[in-house]
């Protein structure tokens, strides 16, 4: 069972589990604003969820193979943030005690009154995406958290280490004419350039966030993205007298993805100059292979 899609994205989804034919027939027609599928149990209702999106579940309760108390607990072991409104034509508190429990989202009595059926199911998915983009918010919240924090102590590094040359020349500590003059201004030369790749990564950071979520895929060459990450690799490569290759070849025989390239550079060249900052060090010589991308579907 999958997530629900993002609201706003796509069509408004709904199952309705239900094993009288006319009640099924109804929803269909009756919820004009979603794309209504219908299933005549539980038991088909959970094989439809295998493969499929929705973002409202309708269910009867009485039901034969599998009641709609039985697919509410189902759904909800499966998926907690799932939707779920029970049709029912019994006024048995028990019953409605037992949804409550399990996580009914809201009820819907029978015999079904399509106003009531737009109201309600209009309400649960006004709910739904109000708690979807709460959620969205707050998982934006804590990646800018982390990243500022883990951005902050990495511009520290470099910055210290510019700052202290710099102190050390103003009080005369550090002379061109030391032997170790040279020495300590390409290392100044190398922070500078790290600090200027933190600084690049920054902008990438905040142009990414600042992009609206529901961004256009397009045909996306991975031959090309991989040219654009190398360029940042061999100018690290560069600054640190680390030898950089490079073999896109088998890239080039890929058929062009629909991706976001944007999204893609950043956390790939990042993580791909990681080896770069541990092999500075013990000063190595490195070889970097061309990627290999795995299709996801």
């Amino acid at each position: 069972m999958t997530n629900s899609p993002l609201y706003g994205q796509k069509p408004k989804t709904l199952l309705v589990v239900d094993d009288e034919p006319l009640i099924r027939s109804l929803c269909v027609n009756a919820l004009e604003d979603y794309q209504v599928r219908a299933a005549a149990d539980g038991q088909q209702a959970l094989s439809m969820l295998e493969g499929n999106e929705f973002d409202i579940i309708l269910s009867d309760v009485r039901m034969p193979h599998m009641d709609g108390l039985d697919l509410l607990q189902r759904i909800k072991m499966q998926q907690p943030d799932q939707a779920v409104i029970l049709m029912t034509g019994y006024s048995d508190k028990g019953i409605i005690l037992e949804a409550l429990k399990a996580g009914a989202d809201d009820f819907i009595n029978k015999p079904v009154n399509i106003l009531q059926l737009n109201t309600t199911v209009d309400k649960i998915y006004e709910k739904q995406r109000i708690r979807l983009e709460l959620a969205n918010l707050k998982r934006i919240d804590k990646l800018k958290s982390d990243f500022l924090g883990l951005i902050s102590h990495k511009l520290k590094t470099p910055a210290t280490a510019i700052s202290l040359f710099l102190q050390n020349i103003a009080e005369g500590i550090e002379s061109p004419d030391d032997a170790n003059f040279k020495q300590m201004l390409k290392m100044v030369q190398t922070e500078t350039a790290h600090l200027e790749h933190l600084i690049q990564d920054l902008l990438y950071f905040s142009e990414a966030t600042l992009q609206s979520d529901n961004q256009d895929l397009e045909p996306t060459n991975l031959a090309s993205v991989a040219e654009q990450i190398s360029v940042a690799l061999q100018l690290t490569a560069n600054n640190r007298d680390l030898q950089f290759t490079k073999d896109l070849a088998p890239l080039r025989d890929i058929a062009p993805l629909m991706l976001t390239p944007q999204k893609l550079i950043l956390p790939f060249a990042h993580c791909s100059t990681m080896p770069l900052n541990s092999l500075q060090k013990a000063g190595r010589s490195i070889s970097r292979a061309g990627l290999k991308p795995t299709r996801l579907d």
